[in-house]
């Protein structure tokens, strides 16, 4: 069985080193699985996304994900990686 990305990640850098980041990802999902949270979301415009909570939260916890992604990629490989390369969002 293939797997997913995420997994992928974790299986390469450990459970207890991607805990944080894994944390980030749960919250992000559950938060994006609310129905209402993406009702929210698609009445924003580009001018308001600022003034909307759930943009706000959301935004957040993809860019605490983001860091702690980072994090994990700099302990387990070199910054000359290529790796780091990939990690440009």
């Amino acid at each position: 069985m293939a797997l997913t990305p995420i997994d992928r990640i974790v299986r390469i850098i450990g459970q207890n080193q991607s805990e944080k980041m894994l944390a980030h990802y749960s919250m992000f999902l559950n938060e994006i699985s609310d129905e209402n949270v993406r009702e929210s979301l698609d009445k924003i415009s580009r001018e308001t996304r600022h003034d909307i909570e759930d943009y706000r939260r959301l935004k957040n916890l993809s860019q605490h994900f983001n860091w702690e992604l980072e994090k994990c990629f700099l302990n387990e490989f070199p910054q000359s990686h290529p790796i780091h390369a990939a990690l440009v969002f």
